[in-house]
């Protein structure tokens, strides 16, 4: 399923570009869908949403650019049959991290904290998380993870109220993820500068123009996208 999601990116005047990329581009989601099974209940309640970034100057034949990676994890339907928040978010070692910045320290609704800091006007407790999102060294500093964040929040985001992800250099995360060798090669992850604090402090920064915020005492950065949409971005198919 490829859905087109056109924007344009910025030039930046300060540096010279040396680049033969433009600064129009246009961007597509290409999206392979699964379902988590694990052979519990709780694991019906999850969705794995993973697929390629695609890049290219307007009129010309779509780049592959990247790879992306998000759950939605459906809490409503799961409350309904009787399944726990907890359980949900405990089906993958992706979501299970996500159990104590948005649930109360009892029960299975959002935290009062998240809440408040989120400014949450709505019961709905679904959550779309945003796990991996992998741009290749020609379309760096386009802008183009804030658009197809922007495109995921818009394709994946109804029925939720809360968007999260977990800033975190590729650079530096451990051995034995399900990335494959060779697109970790692809990626040159080995020519990002920089300690892994001040990578954090960027990725942060970097998402906050997309509306996610640190939630305070948490590595992790949320939005409200049911009361305050991402900026919205016309798809074609």
């Amino acid at each position: 399923m490829k859905q087109k999601a056109v924007a344009h990116t910025r030039k930046d005047s300060r540096r010279p570009d040396t680049r033969s990329d433009v600064d129009i581009l246009d961007c597509a989601i290409d999206v392979d869908t699964s379902p988590i099974d694990r052979g519990g209940r709780s694991s019906h309640f999850v969705r794995v949403h993973t697929g390629s970034i695609l890049c290219s100057p307007p009129r010309r034949k779509l780049q592959f650019a990247g790879r992306f990676r998000l759950y939605y994890a459906d809490l409503d339907a799961a409350a309904a049959k009787g399944v726990s928040a907890r359980d949900v978010l405990r089906a993958n070692a992706n979501t299970v991290g996500y159990v104590c910045p948005l649930l109360r320290p009892q029960g299975d609704r959002f935290s009062p904290g998240l809440v408040d800091f989120l400014q949450l006007s709505t019961l709905a407790a679904n959550v779309l998380i945003l796990d991996r999102i992998g741009i290749l060294p020609p379309f760096r500093g386009r802008e183009v993870a804030l658009i197809v964040t922007a495109a995921l929040i818009e394709q994946f985001g109804p029925g939720a109220a809360v968007a999260g992800m977990k800033p975190y250099p590729l650079q530096f995360e451990p051995g034995g993820h399900d990335v494959c060798t060779e697109w970790e090669s692809e990626l040159q992850l080995g020519s990002l500068l920089g300690s892994k604090q001040a990578s954090v402090r960027m990725l942060r920064k970097y998402y906050e123009r997309a509306g996610f915020a640190r939630l305070p005492g948490s590595a992790f950065m949320f939005r409200n996208i049911l009361d305050r949409p991402a900026r919205r971005f016309r798809l074609l198919q």
